[in-house]
């Protein structure tokens, strides 16, 4: 398990508040990893996809609803802290988001055809009764 320094060199007009709680479970419940093992990162991307999802989660627990714009409040987040490395603001721009929601998607996607698959032949038989 990876641990998160905590250090004193955050400037202050860097938001933090209850973030680096959040960061920490994450890390603990190996979200980032979790997600990219079922989204394989893509090698020509800074980030991976599920650092990408980690963003929004961040964002959207920071009280902002919207899934846009988050490159320009990460600007004033204190991104080493929370992710554990140097990443960048830039690399979270809307169109890499959205790469990254379109993967995850697509992994939804192909879970739900194999889900939705009959048991031992049987037609009526199905693996559950709870649609995920």
């Amino acid at each position: 398990m990876q641990e998160i320094a905590f250090s004193s060199e955050a400037k202050p007009s860097q938001v933090l508040a209850h973030l680096p709680i959040v960061a920490g479970y994450a890390h603990q419940l190996r979200l980032v990893e979790t997600l990219d093992g079922f989204c394989p990162p893509d090698p020509c991307q800074k980030v991976s996809h599920g650092e990408c999802i980690f963003a929004l989660v961040l964002s959207v627990l920071h009280e902002r609803h919207a899934l846009y714009q988050v490159e320009e409040w990460l600007d004033n987040v204190a991104l080493e802290i929370l992710f554990g490395r140097e990443v960048f603001s830039q690399q979270f721009n809307d169109t890499r988001l959205a790469a990254a929601l379109d993967a995850i998607y697509a992994v939804d996607q192909s879970f739900r055809q194999w889900y939705r698959k009959p048991l031992s032949g049987t037609k009526s038989r199905r693996i559950g009764c709870m649609e995920i």
